[in-house]
């Protein structure tokens, strides 16, 4: 799959200039960005304490934009994680967008094909690591970490089809968007999927959007999104019940967003509850996040500063331990809460309209809860630098 991805980058960076110039007028445009990232990490209250240190190519995005018609523009983005190397088996390329826009005005657009949807403030900008003053992106939209964080539980990744806008009120804005796409009951290149790989393996679709206001600097909005998921298909192995109980299990995600700019100041938060309908009295599956960032420039607006706080919270059943903890009492669970704490720091620098160098420091508690009473704490600082190009 990587190879045949990597493939058609390189038809369409060779073929740009000629096959492709003979549809219009209109080259195509090939621009992108990329940021590489040192990363130190060390472990508090372990002995011997945990230490690793690494270099790596966090994000590197390539972008290939057309015209088509005065209304008509196609857009392709091709994401790189984690410094990609198929014969090294590390990192991911992903196909993120390739889709075509209708504009009809500047108050209405309608994107059709594979995109990133709108969803709070970030979601669709996440990927603009230049643009952002963060090393390490708030969790959930922090892409590198998708090995180990499930992100797309938290956000909306994909969409097919979406409307979007603003409507004009006296001095304000209200922005609207509003979109469809695939639940993530997505058939893979597994031993077990079913179909062709790429697709929706169910009748669920996701629905979602965004209403939001705009004042001056002032920018507030609400989301949501539903969908059904197969993410819970084996649970009822553990709490009994009809075989079908958590077959596409009702999903809802509400999310808010808060973001403003006063002389050199901005602040910007998020909050995002996650909901699933379940029918179990006794453990809860839901989650949520939450953000807030206040920052300053200096020199000119060269320079900022930037201090943020971070909390995710997972709800999920965990295995009973015996009172002394020695072992695990088969087929029994205990309500599970798994908390993941980030107060952190940094700086950004503009050393030139095209290079963004970055300093970021976060002090990251992990709590583990069982029943209500911690079973588990981990505590480690994680200091990290980057350099964000566009080209």
């Amino acid at each position: 799959m990587s190879h045949n991805i990597l493939r058609c980058m390189c038809i369409l960076l060779f073929c740009s200039s000629g096959l492709f110039a003979q549809l219009s007028d209109s080259p195509i445009r090939i621009f992108g960005y990329f940021q590489n990232q040192f990363e130190a990490q060390r472990s508090i209250d372990q002995i011997p304490a945990q230490k690793n240190t690494s270099f790596s190519l966090q994000q590197l995005n390539l972008f290939f934009q057309k015209d088509l018609h005065d209304a008509w523009t196609a857009f392709i983005n091709v994401e790189m994680l984690n410094s990609f190397s198929d014969s090294r088996r590390t990192g991911a390329v992903n196909l993120e967008e390739a889709w075509v826009k209708f504009r009809s005005s500047k108050h209405f657009n309608l994107k059709l094909g594979l995109q990133i949807p709108i969803f709070n403030n970030l979601n669709e900008i996440k990927n603009r690591t230049p643009l952002l003053p963060y090393v390490i992106r708030p969790l959930v939209y922090e892409t590198s970490f998708n090995e180990f964080i499930d992100i797309d539980a938290f956000v909306p990744g994909q969409a097919f089809i979406q409307a979007y806008g603003f409507k004009p009120i006296k001095t304000a804005k209200l922005d609207y968007a509003l979109y469809l796409g695939n639940s993530d009951n997505l058939n893979d290149n597994t031993i077990n999927s079913m179909g062709r790989s790429g697709t929706d393996s169910t009748e669920a679709f996701l629905v979602g959007g965004r209403l939001g206001l705009r004042k001056g600097e002032l920018k507030i909005g609400s989301s949501f999104t539903y969908d059904r998921v197969n993410s819970f298909l084996g649970l009822e192995n553990i709490f009994g019940g009809n075989p079908d109980r958590f077959e596409l299990l009702p999903r809802v995600r509400f999310g808010g967003d808060l973001s403003f700019n006063w002389k050199n100041f901005s602040f910007e938060g998020e909050y995002i509850h996650l909901i699933h309908d379940d029918d179990i009295d006794e453990f809860s599956l839901d989650k949520d996040f939450f953000y807030a960032t206040a920052g300053c420039w200096f020199m000119d607006e060269r320079l900022y500063g930037f201090i943020s706080y971070w909390q995710t919270n997972e709800d999920a059943p965990i295995e009973f331990l015996t009172h002394d903890r020695s072992r695990i009492v088969p087929g029994q669970f205990t309500p599970g809460e798994l908390e993941i704490v980030v107060p952190n720091i940094g700086f950004s620098y503009n050393l030139t309209d095209l290079i963004r160098i970055k300093s970021h420091y976060a002090y990251v508690i992990i709590n583990t809860f069982e029943n209500g009473s911690q079973l588990e704490k981990q505590k480690f600082h994680d200091i990290s630098a980057a350099i964000s190009i566009i080209f």
